[in-house]
């Protein structure tokens, strides 16, 4: 007994309760233990068995045991739930229960990730939907190009129309095609019209204002962009095997020359340069002049 507590206090033996001894004594084939004693732990009486630990199966043994030891409390241990369990046992109970521990955990994650998932989705769809409607509100549903509201947000700052020609467009002899082949045929001449616009200013804004009337905004050459917009819409359009014709009445303004007016005071002035164009016959360009804006003048106080 003196050589194995001697042998206990230089580290030369570890020592494990009797239940393990004979687990550990199946697991390493019989071989048997060098001591056994009485030991209180907590008033609780104890056998424990003494091994050599200074052999390759006693090491392997007291890593076992000193991977348990760090993961228990040895007051549990000691405890009447497991006065008859050895720490094998109980290690076994804690990795299984740490096993289950972390497969919960991983539920848990996985049920996160895919709760982000479907609320990232959501949110995603709702920019979609959200972009979808502000477009709608932008948009002309018909042509597909844009319409007034987003002129206005398109220049709601007047620095933005500088170095600008604001061409205001009205379609002559609409009506005549509405009358006579019907507003489906009506409607595909202005979708006709908005294509062609679209293709001969790429980089230019153009707005459909309502009815069959169109802004474009461009930096290009001024007048012969002009006339260029009067040829193309007096293309032919073809509906149903029948030739569609329309001309244009075009007022446009140079903004350069107007830089304390505003947007909606630019449109009126090219508005009013149509209406004197369209006055002087149909497919005609008239440009917004200082002589003109007397009779724009007149012609205002005359609608008031």
């Amino acid at each position: 007994m003196e050589d194995a507590l001697r042998a206990l206090k230089n580290h030369d033996i570890d020592v494990i309760t009797d239940n393990e001894a004979v687990f550990i004594e199946e697991y390493f084939n019989n071989q048997r233990f060098d001591f056994e004693i009485l030991y209180s732990v907590h008033d609780k009486i104890k056998n424990y068995a003494f091994f050599t630990a200074k052999t390759e199966e006693g090491l392997k043994l007291s890593h076992i045991l000193d991977k348990g030891m760090k993961e228990i409390n040895l007051d549990l241990i000691v405890s009447d739930r497991y006065k008859n369990k050895s720490i094998f046992a109980y290690y076994k109970e804690y990795s299984e229960n740490l096993g289950k521990e972390n497969e919960l955990r991983n539920y848990i994650l996985i049920g996160l990730i895919f709760t982000v998932i479907i609320i990232l989705s959501i949110v995603l769809l709702i920019k979609i939907k959200n972009n979808e409607l502000e477009l709608q509100v932008k948009t002309d549903h018909l042509t597909k190009l844009k319409n007034r509201n987003s002129l206005f947000e398109d220049y709601h700052k007047r620095e933005k129309l500088n170095g600008k020609i604001v061409y205001f467009i009205d379609l002559d002899d609409f009506k005549f095609i509405n009358d006579n082949y019907g507003h489906d045929a009506g409607d595909v001449v202005l979708r006709s019209i908005s294509e062609r616009l679209s293709k001969i200013a790429p980089n230019s804004n153009i707005y459909r204002m309502g009815g069959d009337e169109f802004l474009l905004i461009t930096d290009n050459n001024e007048r012969n962009f002009g006339e260029e917009i009067l040829n193309i819409i007096q293309l032919p359009i073809l509906y149903k095997k029948k030739e569609c014709r329309v001309g244009g009445s075009i007022g446009y303004v140079n903004t350069d020359d107007f830089v304390e007016s505003e947007l909606h005071e630019i449109i009126n002035l090219a508005d009013y340069a149509m209406l004197e164009a369209k006055a002087n016959g149909k497919n005609h360009i008239l440009k917004v002049s200082s002589e003109m804006i007397s009779r724009f003048k007149i012609f205002l106080s005359k609608k008031i």
